[in-house]
């Protein structure tokens, strides 16, 4: 299971519930209310849907 506080901790910003996290890949965004599925925004542009499995 994602561990909710220590995403928010270590993330960069949150706005209205979704926390963003700099990666290499560009941005991580996760909304904190409903953590099980997660999107990575790249650098280029390019949008990855990811699910968390619990």
């Amino acid at each position: 299971m994602t561990d909710v506080i220590k995403v928010a901790n270590e993330a960069d910003m949150i706005v209205n519930g979704y926390a963003f996290t700099h990666c290499t890949e560009g941005y991580r965004v996760l909304n904190l209310n409903r953590p099980d599925k997660a999107v990575v925004l790249s650098k280029t542009g390019d949008v990855q849907l990811r699910r968390i499995l619990q």
